[in-house]
């Protein structure tokens, strides 16, 4: 419903910019759709951001029927023992007067601390596995002592350990670990790796 009163298409927005979301009817950015402001369950929550682009504000947690960005426990700890955001995870601590994520150690050598909630572990916590580059995998593992997985590569959203090029070998082109090494070979095993070098007395 349009500022004059009609029925019109809802206006699209980014996750970046939901500046073209007005007034009390479609406030908020979902994925590219300006929409109401009302929710059941966190998972409805997902993709669900606010204002403008440098100042956008992710509204990942479903609270009193509305996806806000965060939920004040000031007056009560024990709130944040329902609170969850939209990927699943857990925030019942009450830190700072918010609920978050209780911060569980880790190790370099040993994951298993990490549950599902937060899978993977960074420097010493464990944390949910999403990442917009692969700088944010930096010192990213997983797995239990002996058996420690690197996750230093960013694609699709999460840190990987090894990118397929199996249909595709060009979406090599793009893809680079934690490290900043460029990975733009498609190797015999179908994996994204850095070109291997060669030498002019020995190719």
């Amino acid at each position: 419903c349009s500022s004059s009163n009609k029925c019109v298409v809802p206006p699209t927005c980014s996750q970046t910019d939901a500046t073209a979301c007005t007034g009390s009817s479609t406030p908020v950015c979902k994925a590219t759709t300006c929409v109401a402001n009302s929710c059941t369950a966190s998972s409805e929550c997902a993709n669900v951001v606010s204002g403008a682009s440098g100042s956008i504000v992710t509204r990942d947690i479903c609270h009193s029927n509305e996806c806000v960005a965060e939920v004040d426990c000031t007056s009560d700890a024990t709130i944040c023992n329902s609170v969850t955001n939209s990927a699943g995870v857990a925030l019942s601590s009450c830190t700072a007067n918010k609920c978050v994520a209780p911060v569980v150690s880790c190790s370099q050598t040993d994951a298993s601390a990490c549950t599902s909630g937060t899978p993977v572990c960074k420097d010493t916590t464990c944390v949910a596995n999403s990442c917009a580059n692969s700088g944010e995998c930096a010192n990213v593992v997983s797995g239990g002592s002996g058996s420690i997985v690197t996750l230093d590569i960013c694609n699709g959203g999460t840190c990987v350990t090894e990118v397929d090029c199996t249909s595709d070998a060009t979406l090599c082109s793009s893809v680079t670990n934690a490290a900043g090494d460029a990975l733009t070979s498609c190797s015999s095993s179908n994996k994204c790796v850095v070109p291997p070098t060669c030498s002019q007395t020995d190719a």
